[in-house]
């Protein structure tokens, strides 16, 4: 999406940022703060992430989570990083 890759790194609840021309990881998100209240970490972590260019947003969810999250990509901060361009995030209904 918009030159870049995001993906998940195994057994946490982070994303990695990488920058498609060059294969870097350019940035991190921390996606703790969204892990469903009562869900065990240790074995249900984040490993799902979809993408939606024509809105710019990243839906997120995890091993046996209960919720979908919507996260919302502020494009004119890109080249600074995804943790720099998290503009909203929200469980969708």
């Amino acid at each position: 999406m918009n030159g870049y890759v995001f993906a998940n790194i195994w057994q946490t609840n982070r994303i990695a940022q990488i920058e498609l021309a060059t294969g870097r990881v350019v940035a991190y998100l921390n996606m703790a703060r969204v892990v469903p209240p009562g869900i065990d970490t240790k074995e249900n972590v984040l490993n799902g992430i979809a993408c939606e260019p024509t809105e710019n947003t990243l839906y997120v969810t995890g091993k046996n989570w209960p919720t979908l999250v919507k996260i919302g990509l502020d494009s004119k901060n890109q080249e600074s990083g995804f943790c720099k361009f998290l503009r909203s995030c929200s469980a969708p209904h």
